[in-house]
């Protein structure tokens, strides 16, 4: 026989993860977050290392070309 669960005030679910997201949610939006700042933050700190636009460009597509590969 189920019982229903008792419902749970806000403030018991607050600080809480939702159980249906889990931790490998929460890993993965620690990890993301993580990646996805130093993407935003890397480039310039690189453009401010090389002397001409053209250079940081051609950077950024070898950069690409890299990641393509380790990716493929």
């Amino acid at each position: 026989m189920q019982t229903t669960p008792e419902p749970v005030s806000p403030a018991e679910r607050r600080g809480r993860l939702l159980k249906v997201l889990g931790v490998g949610f929460g890993l993965a939006v620690i990890i993301g977050n993580t990646i996805g700042a130093g993407i935003f933050r890397a480039p310039g700190e690189i453009a401010g290392h090389l002397p001409n636009v053209w250079l940081f460009l051609g950077v950024w597509v070898v950069g690409r070309l890299y990641a393509l590969l380790g990716a493929i």
